[in-house]
């Protein structure tokens, strides 16, 4: 479940978020889907057309934001999204992943 992380009136607006890496996951926990540039960090807590956007280049937000504003059911369903991955991740699993993945590059 998504913690309540603006006031009501701010909940009713659509919102969408353009986050520093570190604060995506945070954001996506309050049910609010983002948008990114699509590089590493951003592709690792975004899913593309699920939990947000990712775009090619910075100049791509503007109509990315664009598009997301005028169709409030997508949005919708990003912060759904967002908020159900955001709720699955712990830094326990994280740890594991990447302990995981420097071992695959190990062997």
């Amino acid at each position: 479940v998504c913690k309540p992380c603006v006031s009501d009136a701010t909940r009713r607006a659509p919102r969408l978020s353009l986050p520093p890496l570190a604060s995506q996951t945070e954001a996506a926990r309050c049910g609010t889907p983002a948008i990114a540039t699509n590089v590493l960090g951003h592709s690792a807590a975004i899913v593309d057309d699920v939990t947000g956007e990712l775009v090619a280049t910075p100049n791509d937000l503007t109509d990315a934001i664009q598009r997301l504003v005028q169709d409030p059911e997508r949005l919708r369903r990003y912060a759904d999204a967002a908020c159900r991955r955001a709720s699955s991740l712990s830094w326990d699993d994280a740890a594991t992943r990447h302990l995981n993945e420097l071992g695959r590059l190990i062997t």
